[in-house]
Parts: C-alpha cells; structure tokens; sequence
C-alpha cells in the first residue's frame, strides 16, 4: 500500500514542526547558559519554544494576503532556518563541555550565527516571491524580545 505525497505531508509537516521548535529551544536554552551574564530572565527550553511560535505566528501575519499554503509553506521555512541556527550554536556548545568559552566569545558567535541566518531566510523570501519587509520583521521580533531579557549596565 502506497501512501499519497499529500497525506504524508499532513503528518510530516506538523511533526516536524513541533519537534524542529522544541530541538530549537533546547540548543538555545543551553546557549543562553553561555550568555547568562548579559540575560536578566530565567531562561529555559519553555521561553524559547514560545519564542519560537511567536516569531511564526508575528510572520504569518505579516506575510500579507497570501493563500494559506504559501504562509504554511513560509512557516515551514521559517523553522528550517532556525534550525539551521540551532545546528550552528552545537559546536560552541561542545567546545564549551571541553574548554570555558567566555561570555562574549559566545555572543559574538551567536551574532555571526543570525547574520548567516538572515542571509539565508533573505534568500528564501526571494525564492518564494514573498515580501523583503519579512526579512526585516524576522530581526524586529527578535530585538523587541531582546529588549525585555538584555541586562543593561
């Protein structure tokens, strides 16, 4: 028995999803760990999950008057680039189990890790013929989180 591309992907796709959010908030939880003197929150894998489906749901509804398959395959793409993200912090996370990686070392690194990101998400706007403003939102989200958790001197 044969199981349709399209019913198969009703159960991929959300599974996907749920498990790439939650694999996402884990690696920057403990990424956090590394970054603590700068957060001002108690931060854990539960904060970032629904960071996580914040960022989608704040970009579905700027992804203006699309048809719902263009914002849920969006959405999907969405998530892959942050976990490309996720996939990138792993090894500063391994270095540090090995040797102390300092504070701004890690900072640094996770700035040239969203830079990457933004690149990639940029591409992925074109490719779909999507907006640029959505490239520039997926940033605003992310500094309006960082508002509320950055200590300032």
């Amino acid at each position: 028995m044969r199981i349709s591309r399209k019913k198969l992907s009703r159960f991929y796709y959300p599974f996907f999803a749920i498990l790439g959010a939650v694999f996402i908030a884990v690696v920057l939880s403990c990424y956090a760990g590394l970054l603590s003197s700068y957060i001002t929150i108690n931060y854990d894998w539960s904060f970032e999950f629904l960071m996580v489906w914040g960022q989608i749901l704040f970009q579905f509804f700027l992804i203006g008057k699309r048809t719902l398959t263009e914002k849920v395959r969006y959405s999907y793409r969405l998530i892959g680039v942050s976990l490309m993200g996720a996939l990138m912090l792993l090894p500063v996370l391994y270095i540090h189990q090995i040797r102390t990686v300092s504070g701004f070392a890690a900072l640094c690194y996770f700035f040239c890790v969203v830079t990457v990101m933004f690149f990639c998400h940029q591409k992925i706007v074109r490719r779909l013929c999507l907006p640029a403003h959505l490239c520039y939102s997926w940033v605003l989200y992310r500094v309006l989180i960082l508002i509320f958790i950055i200590k300032y001197p």
